[in-house]
Parts: structure tokens; C-alpha cells; sequence
């Protein structure tokens, strides 16, 4: 009984083709002055049907009447055929999580009419780790708090999946009362929107909206991809019209006390009296109910009997919708008593049943408040442990009874302090919100004899779910606690937690350095005696001068670091401290040293286990920057990758960031540009819902990425997002990425002056000083091509340079090449092509031997326009060639198009990506649409995203690929690029 209670009320309440009926038939069909509104739900509908990617948001105090709109907009949408899923949040059930999404979503997924399996199993098993409907089979995703967006995803292309035919209308009524992880979900969608005939409605109360909704709700109305009706009260002659009178004292006094809001309105016109108005008080704020109100609704429900009203207080503890069974067991009465008061609660229109299942709601969530604030302190207390009992009989999830443990244990209760603390931890990865107000509860119950220990890992555990959250000074708050209750001889518990202290300085982007400060002070108390405390301090404290970005004395201490653990036979600390050492040197400048280090840090890691490396994953992410930085991309990759294994597989998110930071770094050097985009993209979603300043270097990355795949508007955009963002939060250290990505997307798209001159401000002028050594040579061979194209050769020469000059202190043949290829620019400007063509040609080599896929094509293009210069037209155009069909692997689209551009002009014809190719010689075979999916694997793209750019099933597109598979002749999509590219240009005759 229990446990069919929790599925149906967490599954999906609202029926799917009426929604719910809290409205009697009469309300249903009368809605009095509200024909504008209408009219903009419809034809927010409409839109939604002929283009797709409907927002719809309606705000509004509360008895409104936006849940009544809301219905109109359901009954619509299945006159007009589309699939619904509709359901609310609930006021006293905000600390369940995903309660919401549950609610509205739970029944669509659960439709054994829906398949689902084409999502693949990384999304189902998302889905699975919150949605009942997916339980039963398969896997949970593990993952990091901080990746929840992941889950998002997922529910975006659910509902996507399930709406591309018919349509799909989703409802989420009362989002003011959103749990949180419920909140961020719907943020998620009201952001980003969903592809095909999908809207997404929402209504609330202005006040008190959940900050991620808020800004979602505020960025869509102003970028115009939300509708927003604001819902108002009637006026007097509309109000007239709703209660079937011509006025009168009576109605005056009504109209005075509702302020024309309807469900005011028809309460006080049913429960005053008309000869004798109570004008007590009017409303006070938009979101107060009059008094008269409140009176009103306690009248009604003092006048049933006591029966009915234990078991409406009952059901206002249960939760809604209530089942019978569930409510009489909580009212501690028998079943045909509760039958009974059901009767009469129903006759008087207190509550209403929803559907077939036997479920039942109050019938405003007004009512429900006034009865629940009705109940007693200690019989309320009473009801929900009986409740948590119940649910615990029957299984029921731990969130289920979490909600009422934490309602009605006393301090003291150990039992019910180690269940929340297990509710926390089984939610903490998707719902750390939730999860933090459970370990507050857990932490207050706690018994007196509760060792020290058991407090700072129930502290500790609280900040972590209160970081991943974004609540940064409270985690800070819970830190600090923690730091006060580890014992003095505890050396290296205390270095972490002030190292996790000094972590959440940089997030918050914090001047004040307490938590360093504490670390030099506790470095300062343990002496200079060689031991595992003191290593322990002094990595907390290298690590805080890199995150500084104070090379010099990030080496100087992780060096000590590295001779301590030696000494001590500690591997474990010697691999972070090596891993620390090894970036420190990189940034330096210091080629030789830096790979010495690589070479020692790489050796320590690679022998030790995951297990043993779980508390330094952040180090091994400092260690693949290193790798990176002196061209050893393989191996930067791998160790980032280990690092976030580990880190998922433990739910330590320390790795998250640096690891993030250099795969994404290395995807782009390496040509990836779409999986480079795509890792910065993730952390900026990440680090939006953490709140913290992770979302600074991202958003560098992802404007870089924007602008190697030719997309000038997305560079800008997310450049100038961080910059400001930089600048807000006083950023050290990868600051002038940021700077130089947007001054040079400014270059690329005309403004080249302006786009030099913002480089040489922000970026410390000619030196470029703010800039490590490692990247000079890229960023000099830039701005030498910006001064060539404002015609100014002997500034370029100059810049050719310093490029020169800054590879040679590297030693690296990446960076070699990169001066390389700017002397070639600069000699096929001066009349030198013979030079300009050896120069290209010796920096592809170096660029090839290297992996930079998209750089060693730039040189193919300059050697090719040298080749021209020297009239060896063929030799010219094979260099066209070959950099025409890497970039266009690479998805490179403006280098591309200029070597399609080079080869049009030597009279070869490209076929541009996504024209049709019927001309193509060997294509013939595939129909029109074929040949788009074949194009589409050509520039990389995986199947859900062909999904998603054709705007068909996952299934469509495998049907496709196997039949281009089969049409071709070939067992694999290298394969099809391959003939793709072969065909993609022919002889101009």
C-alpha cells in the first residue's frame, strides 16, 4: 500500500491528456477576463506546433488563476494532438528531490508506449539514477556533483525523443515550491529548449523563485525565446461577472478584501455574509493571503467533522497526492472511518479526487497550508513519524522517509541522524542542495557521545555538497568547523581541510587568504623536521601559489615537497608534489626542467593505484597541463582522463577542473575541435551551477574553440561573457586568455586594429608578459598575420621575431614551427616565395610530427600560396588539398573555406558541406538524404548529433548509416569520410 503510495505519488500525478482537476467542471469553463491571455497561450502553442522550441512562462500571485490558464493550454494542446505531461510542485516538499521532475515527467517515461532505448545507454542510465520508470533495468550513472548537467541532457533528449512526431506540451505548475535539483533541470530547459514541437510552460509566484529560474525565466524573456504573461487582477466588472452579480455592498466588500484576485474573491464571496460583510483587514503584499481569506477557509474546515479533519491533517503531512489507505494509516484511524471523512471532505470541496488511481488533492495549495499550519506542534511531529514508519515498512526510497525523519526525530536520535546522512549520500551527486539540508539535520541529531571524527566527516561531506551547490560561504563556514575539531597531532587531516579551505579562496575569487594564511601559520608550528604533516602542509601551500599563479614559488615549495617525501619513502606525496613541480617549471619557461620533472612525476603516478591516488587527483591534473605544454598531448590526455576516472568512481571533484581544463586544451591543439568545444561547454555548464569562477577559463577555451571552427559571433560572445566575468571576480593568472581570444576573434572579423590593440593592453603590450613562455610563439605568429593584413610588413617582421626568439627558449618543435610559419608569412610579403614555401613546409613537417592537425594545415595553405607565387600550380594545388580536407575533418570552417576558395580559383570544384552532391562521381547511388548523413559523418559528427542537425530519431539516423554502409561498400565511418573526401571536389570539366 505504502510503497504503490510512493510510485504513484512521485511518478507522475497529473493525468497526461487533462492534467489535473483541482477546478470543478463550472471553473473549467469559465475563465472571466482573461481573453488576452488566452489568446497568447494560443498562439504560443501555435508556434510551437509550425517552428518548434516553445517557452512559456506565467507569473502571477497567488489564486491568480494561472494553474486554470494552464488547463486551457492542456486541453488545447490535445485538441491539437500533442502528447502531455503536466504536473506541480508542492510546498512542504521541497527537500525531496527531483520531486518535480518526477511529478511531471514520471508517467511520460514510464509509458511502455514510449521506447526509449534509441538514447543510448549513457543517457538511459542518467535517467535511471532519478526516474522510477527506469529503475528496473540497468546500470546508474556514476558521476561528480559538480557534472549534473549531465542528467539535464538527458531529460532534454527524452523529450525530445518523444515529441518529434506528435508534439509534447510539459507542464510545471507552482515552481516557486521547485526542490532544487528540480529547479536546475527546468533552468536547463528554459535555456536551452528543446528541438521540435516541444513547449515547456511553467507557472509561479514572482516572489521567492529559485535564483537558477529566475535567471533563466529573466534571459529568455529579454533574448525573446520565453513568452511571459504576467497574470493581473480583475476588474470590477469582471469580477461582477465571475460571481454573477451587479455589485452591491456585499460584492464591494468582497472586491475590497480580494483585490480582484479571483480565488480571494469566489472564497470570500462563498463565506462572508452578505448581510453582515467582515471588513477586518484588506491583503497585505502580492504574495499575502487577506485574513478574511484565511479565516474563511478555517471556517470551512472547522465545520466538517473530527474525522475529516484528522484525516485532511493527515494528508496535508503525507504530501500530495494523497492515497487514502496512506492518510488513514497516518491519522491513526480505521479504513472505514477515513472512508467516511473522505465523503465528507469531498462533498465539501475541500479536496478532489485526481484520477482513476484513487488519489486526491486539496483543492488549492492555500487550503493545504491552512490545514497542515492547523495541525498542532507535537501531533505534527506525531504524524510524520508515523509516516517515516510506514514508509520504512514498506521500502520506500530513502528520500521518501528522509523528509519525514527529519520532521519528527530529536536530537539525540542516532538512528535517524545515520539515515539522513545516507539519504545525503545517495543523493548528493544530483542533488547536493538537498543533500546539505539533510546533513545540517543529520549533524543537529547527532547523540552527545558522537566521536570527533564522525562530526568532521559529516561536516566535511556537508561542504562538499554545499560547494557543489554553489552555496561557497557556507561550505566555507562548514570547513572552518570542521578544521576546529581535528586533534593538533593530526597534521595532514588538518593540511587538507585548509587546503580545501584555500581551494574555495580561489572559487569564490577571494582576496582575503584566511585559509592561506592558516596554512603558512600551521607550516610555521610543525618546524622544519621532515615528516608527513609538514610535506603534507607545504603541497596545500604549492598548490595554492600555482592556483596564484606564483611560478617561482610553486617550484620553490614543491620541490621541498618532493625532497620530504623522498626521504620518507612516501610515493604518494611524491607524485603530487612531482606533478606540482612539473607545471610549476612549464610555466616558467623551463623546457629541460620541466620535462625532467614530467618524465619523474609520470613515472610515480603511473605505478601507483587509482585507490592510492584519490586524494591528490588535482595534481595529476596540474601534471597533464605539463604534458601538454611540452607537446606531450598523449599523455596529458591519458593522465586527465585517469584523473577524472578516478574522481568519478571516488566522488572526490577536487580533479574536476584542472582535468577539464587541460583535455579541452589538448583536443583543441590536437585539431578536436568539436570534443575540445564540447569539454568547455561542459564546464561551463558545471561551474554555472557550482557558482564559482571555474566558468572563467572555460569560457576562454570555448571562445577559442568558436574561433578555430570559424564561428566569429560565438567567439566574441563567450569571450566578452568571461572577460567580464574576469573582471568582476579580480582573476589571476589565465586571465589573458581570455583578453587574447576576443581580441582575436575581433581580428578575424575585420576589426583588426581594435582586435591588436585590446591583445596589446590587456595582454602586457609587446612583451606579452602576463603570458607564459609556452604559448608566446602562437600568440606573436598571430599578431605578425594581423599586421601583414593591415599591410605593415616590418611590424609583422617584428613580431615574426619575438616568435623566434620565444620558441628558441622553449626548444619545442611545435613552437618552432609556430615562428616558422610566421617567417613564412612574412617572406611571401616581402617577394620571397622560395623562403616562404620552405619555411610552410618545414613548420607543417613539425606541425604533423606534433599532432596539430589544424596548424600544420594553415602551413599547406601558406606553402601553397607560396608555390603559386613560384607558378608550380600543381604542386600549389595538392598543399590546397590536403589542407582543404583536414580542416574540414577538423571542422575548421573559415580556414576551410579559404582553401576551397584557393582551389575554386585553380579551376577545382568543392562541394560545400551539406550542398547536395549529385555531381559527386561514385555518390549516385545514395538519395538526397543519404548522401546529408554521409556528409555529416564526414565532419565527425555522432549519431545524436546527426540526430539533432537533421531533426530525426536516433533511429532514422542508424537506418541511414547502415544503409550507406551498404550502398557504398564499405564496413565503417573512416571509411565513408575517406570516399567522401575523395569525391568532394572533381575537375572543373
Amino acid at each position: 500500500m505504502v510503497s504503490s503510495l510512493y510510485s504513484a505519488r512521485r511518478g507522475g500525478t497529473a493525468d497526461q491528456s487533462t492534467g489535473d482537476t483541482r477546478w470543478s467542471p463550472k471553473e473549467r469553463d469559465v475563465i472571466v477576463g482573461r481573453s488576452a491571455e488566452l489568446d497568447a497561450l494560443a498562439a504560443a502553442l501555435e508556434s510551437t506546433t509550425r517552428r518548434g522550441d516553445g517557452r512559456l512562462a506565467v507569473s502571477g500571485e497567488a489564486g491568480i488563476g494561472k494553474s486554470l490558464l494552464l488547463r486551457r493550454l492542456r486541453e488545447q494542446a490535445t485538441k491539437s494532438g500533442l502528447r502531455i505531461a503536466s504536473g506541480r510542485a508542492t510546498e512542504f516538499e521541497q527537500d525531496v528531490p527531483f520531486g518535480l521532475a518526477i511529478d511531471v515527467l514520471g508517467r511520460l517515461f514510464d509509458d511502455p508506449a514510449h521506447d526509449l532505448s534509441r538514447l543510448g545507454e549513457e543517457r538511459l542510465a542518467e535517467l535511471r539514477a532519478v526516474f522510477p520508470a527506469f529503475s528496473s533495468a540497468g546500470s546508474h550513472a556514476r558521476g561528480l556533483a559538480i557534472e549534473r548537467f549531465r542528467l539535464h541532457h538527458a531529460v532534454r533528449a527524452a523529450l525530445e525523443e518523444l515529441g518529434q512526431h506528435r508534439g509534447l506540451l510539459v507542464v510545471f505548475d507552482d515552481v516557486h515550491w521547485a526542490d532544487e535539483p528540480s529547479a536546475e533541470l527546468l533552468a536547463h530547459l528554459l535555456s536551452h529548449g528543446c528541438a521540435g514541437p516541444i513547449c515547456i510552460a511553467v507557472a509561479y509566484r514572482p516572489i521567492h523563485l529559485p535564483r537558477m529560474l529566475s535567471h533563466a525565466l529573466a534571459s529568455g524573456v529579454r533574448e525573446g525565446t520565453t513568452t511571459l504573461l504576467e497574470v493581473g487582477p480583475l476588474d470590477r466588472a469582471d469580477a461582477q461577472r465571475l460571481l454573477g452579480v451587479d455589485g452591491g455592498a456585499h460584492f464591494e466588500e468582497c472586491y475590497h478584501q480580494s483585490g480582484g484576485n479571483p480565488f480571494f474573491l469566489t472564497e470570500l464571496a462563498r463565506s462572508l455574509p452578505a448581510d453582515n460583510p467582515d471588513a477586518t483587514q484588506r491583503r497585505m503584499g502580492e504574495a499575502a493571503v487577506p485574513p478574511a481569506v484565511q479565516q474563511a477557509i478555517t471556517h470551512e474546515f472547522d465545520s466538517v467533522s473530527p474525522d475529516a479533519r484528522a484525516l485532511a491533517q493527515a494528508a496535508a503531512v503525507a504530501g500530495e497526492p494523497f492515497d487514502i489507505e496512506f492518510a488513514a494509516a497516518v491519522a491513526a484511524i480505521a479504513r472505514a472511518t477515513a472512508l467516511s471523512a473522505l465523503d465528507e471532505l469531498t462533498a465539501s470541496g475541500l479536496v478532489r479526487a485526481i484520477d482513476s488511481a484513487q488519489l486526491y488533492m486539496f483543492r488549492h495549495p492555500i487550503v493545504r497550508h491552512a490545514v497542515y499550519t492547523s495541525v498542532g506542534d507535537g501531533a505534527r511531529i506525531a504524524a510524520h513519524a508515523r509516516a517515516a514508519t510506514l514508509l520504512a515498512g514498506a521500502g520506500a526510497p530513502l528520500a521518501a522517509r528522509a523528509h519525514h525523519v527529519e520532521r519528527s526525530a530529536s536530537p539525540g536520535d542516532g538512528q535517524a541522524s545515520d539515515l539522513l546522512s545516507a539519504a545525503a549520500t545517495a543523493s548528493a551527486s544530483r542533488a547536493p542542495a538537498v543533500a546539505a539540508g539533510w546533513l545540517r539535520a543529520a549533524i543537529r541529531l547527532l547523540p552527545p557521545d558522537t566521536s570527533e571524527q564522525r562530526r568532521i566527516e559529516l561536516l566535511v561531506a556537508l561542504a562538499n555538497s554545499l560547494s557543489a551547490a554553489g552555496r561557497l560561504e557556507d561550505s566555507r563556514a562548514a570547513l572552518s568547523e570542521a578544521t576546529l575539531l581535528v586533534p593538533e597531532h593530526d597534521a595532514v587531516g588538518k593540511a587538507r581541510l585548509l587546503g580545501a579551505l584555500v581551494r574555495l579562496d580561489h572559487l569564490c575569487g577571494d582576496a582575503r587568504r584566511q585559509a592561506s594564511s592558516r596554512l603558512r601559520d600551521a607550516l610555521a608550528q610543525l618546524g622544519d623536521t621532515a615528516s608527513v604533516g609538514v610535506t603534507a602542509v607545504t603541497l596545500e601551500l604549492a598548490s595554492d601559489h600555482a592556483h596564484l599563479g606564483d611560478w617561482a614559488e610553486t617550484v620553490r615549495l614543491a620541490k621541498r615537497a618532493c625532497t620530504q617525501a623522498r626521504s620518507l619513502d612516501e610515493p604518494i606525496l611524491e607524485a603530487s608534489g612531482a606533478s606540482i613541480l612539473a607545471c610549476g617549471r612549464y610555466y616558467l619557461g623551463d623546457t629541460a626542467a620541466t620535462v625532467r620533472s614530467v618524465d619523474r612525476a609520470s613515472g610515480v603516478v603511473d605505478r601507483l593505484t587509482d585507490a592510492e591516488l584519490v586524494a591528490h587527483t588535482e595534481a595529476i591534473g596540474l601534471l597533464a597541463a605539463a604534458e601538454i605544454g611540452v607537446e606531450r598531448y598523449d599523455d596529458g590526455v591519458r593522465h586527465a582522463e585517469r584523473a577524472l576516472a578516478i574522481a568519478r568512481a571516488s566522488n572526490h571533484g577536487r580533479a574536476f577542473p584542472a582535468a577539464m581544463a587541460a583535455l579541452s586544451m589538448a583536443h583543441l591543439w590536437l585539431g578536436n575541435l568539436r570534443d575540445g568545444a564540447k569539454l568547455a561547454e561542459a564546464v561551463i555548464e558545471a561551474t554555472h551551477l557550482a557558482r564559482n569562477t571555474g566558468t572563467f577559463w572555460a569560457l576562454g577555451f570555448r571562445s577559442w574553440a568558436a574561433l578555430l571552427l570559424g564561428d566569429l559571433d560565438d567567439a566574441i560572445r563567450y569571450g566578452e561573457r568571461g572577460t567580464a566575468m574576469g573582471e568582476s571576480l579580480s582573476a589571476k593568472g589565465f586571465g589573458w586568455f581570455l583578453q587574447w581570444s576576443a581580441g582575436l576573434a575581433q581580428i578575424e572579423s575585420g576589426e583588426v586594429a581594435r582586435g591588436r590593440e585590446r591583445i596589446l593592453i590587456h595582454c602586457g603590450g609587446p612583451e606579452l608578459s602576463p603570458i607564459e613562455l609556452g604559448w608566446r610563439p602562437y600568440c606573436y605568429a598571430m599578431l605578425c598575420s594581423a599586421e601583414l593584413s593591415l599591410g605593415d610588413v616590418g611590424a609583422a617582421a617584428d613580431w615574426a621575431r619575438r616568435a623566434q626568439s620565444a620558441a628558441e627558449q622553449l626548444g619545442l618543435p611545435g613552437k618552432l614551427a609556430d615562428a616558422r610559419l610566421a617567417a613564412s608569412n612574412v617572406a611571401l610579403a616581402r617577394g620571397q616565395p622560395v623562403k616562404a614555401a620552405a619555411d610552410a613546409a618545414a613548420a607543417a613537417r613539425d606541425f604533423v610530427g606534433v599532432g596539430r592537425t589544424v596548424d600544420a594545415a594553415r602551413a599547406w595553405l601558406g606553402e601553397g600560396r607560396a608555390l603559386l607565387e613560384m607558378a608550380e600550380q600543381q604542386h600549389a594545388t595538392e598543399r590546397f588539398e590536403q589542407a582543404y580536407f583536414a580542416l574540414a575533418r577538423c571542422g575548421a570552417a573559415r580556414y576551410r573555406d579559404e582553401a576551397a576558395q584557393r582551389l575554386r580559383a585553380l579551376g577545382r570544384r568543392v562541394i560545400h558541406h551539406g550542398q547536395s552532391a549529385y555531381a559527386c562521381r561514385g555518390l549516385g547511388v545514395l538519395s538526397c538524404r543519404q548522401r546529408q548523413v554521409a556528409e555529416l559523418i564526414t565532419r565527425g559528427l555522432k549519431n545524436r548529433e546527426i540526430a539533432d542537425e537533421m531533426f530525426v530519431s536516433l533511429k532514422t539516423v542508424e537506418s541511414h548509416i547502415a544503409q550507406v554502409f551498404d550502398k557504398l561498400g564499405v564496413s565503417s565511418r573512416a571509411a565513408v569520410a575517406s570516399m567522401m573526401e575523395r569525391m568532394a571536389y572533381e575537375d572543373a570539366d
